[in-house]
């Protein structure tokens, strides 16, 4: 059914980077290990419309011109090459894994005389003792469709998920949240005092060493920047909860985040913060306020010179403002429109996925003939 070959040795030193695409024995990424310019080298050998078979066995179709190491085997068909295309490459590539995988290893290597001469044999579709090639195609085309059809009910799923977690219906802007960004061009800024935005409290002290990791629900928090400050979730002695809905502060670093769930401590540097206005103690409000927090005081602190209870009081914070007062809505309601375009460009990015897939896998750039 083949002509067996296989590729030649060129060392790396003379590999250059170019447009042909170079078949190792690598047994993922389609055996590829890069793109080069062998085009003009002698000594290179160039395929086109092939399977490659490595030392171990493992079978990869190529429709496009690459050339191929030494110790990869190259199987070209016998019969017209206008039979092979990509879905009948696929088809015939999978069952030469399937009739060869677990034969070879680096202590048994698969060989071209092995190829040529041994008893090897793959099961292919007929009609009329003809290989049936175009039970290939559909067969290729069904599971593909299957495929996408699946990965589009995936899509569906992912974005229900993200609406739900972002406790959205959708993601579209409304008339009213586009005033609300145009409002923003507007908007005036004052500062006020800590002390009178929030009440201000050290958090407990729970070492990491008195803990037993992912022992059980309850956020054990610490001063990174990594996973909203969390650093495992535990059991402990429920007396030393910290109240939720409030402004996290690493006391060291200066890393503040938003809590929405009671937690641990893992040290009595860190702070608490609560807003003082009931309008503020929102989700959206408290993420609104925190940016406010980082712009007017971040550059306060260091390692060296860390945040505390008593030099927070003394602090100013700048917000928005409507009537000499903070705006604690119009925060909620700005964060709340940043919210929906976050999301929006997360579901654009899954969606832009889910069609170069679907067009990758419907429109291969060759035709029911053969390579174009």
């Amino acid at each position: 059914m083949f002509y067996v070959s296989t590729g030649s040795l060129i060392s790396s030193g003379r590999l250059k980077p170019g447009k042909i695409k170079r078949v190792s024995a690598k047994s993922d990424q389609n055996g590829i290990i890069g793109e080069f310019d062998t085009e003009f080298m002698d000594d290179a050998r160039h395929y086109e419309n092939f399977i490659s078979v490595n030392f171990f066995g493992d079978a990869f179709y190529h429709p496009y011109c690459a050339s191929v190491e030494m110790k990869v085997h190259v199987l070209t068909l016998k019969s017209s090459k206008s039979d092979f295309n990509a879905k009948r490459g696929l088809y015939v590539a999978s069952m030469i894994n399937k009739a060869l995988k677990g034969r070879f290893n680096y202590g048994q290597q698969l060989s071209s005389s092995k190829l040529r001469d041994g008893e090897y044999f793959i099961s292919l579709p007929v009609k009329n003792n003809e290989i049936d090639w175009f039970f290939m195609d559909n067969y290729i085309e069904e599971l593909e469709a299957a495929h996408i059809e699946e990965l589009e009910a995936a899509h569906i799923e992912e974005l229900e998920a993200y609406l739900i977690a972002a406790g959205l219906s959708d993601y579209q802007l409304t008339e009213k949240d586009y005033l609300i960004l145009e409002h923003f061009k507007n908007i005036e800024f004052s500062g006020f005092p800590v002390t009178e935005l929030f009440s201000v409290c050290n958090t407990g002290n729970i070492l990491s060493r008195d803990i037993i990791e992912n022992s059980g629900d309850v956020p054990y928090l610490c001063a990174s920047r990594d996973n909203n400050s969390v650093s495992s979730y535990i059991a402990y002695d429920d007396s030393l909860l910290e109240k939720g809905n409030c402004i996290f502060i690493g006391g060291k670093t200066f890393v503040v985040t938003y809590q929405e769930r009671d937690f641990f401590s893992n040290d009595s540097h860190n702070l608490r913060l609560y807003v003082n206005n009931e309008d503020g103690r929102t989700k959206f409000a408290y993420l609104g306020i925190i940016s406010c927090i980082y712009r007017s005081i971040s550059h306060k602190y260091s390692w060296g010179d860390s945040v505390s209870n008593r030099k927070i009081k003394d602090d100013v914070i700048w917000l928005p403002v409507k009537n000499k007062s903070p705006d604690f809505c119009y925060i909620n309601d700005l964060i709340s429109v940043v919210h929906k375009l976050v999301i929006k460009d997360v579901v654009q990015y899954a969606e832009r996925k889910m069609n170069a897939y679907r067009q990758a896998i419907t429109s291969r750039g060759y035709d029911d003939s053969g390579v174009s």
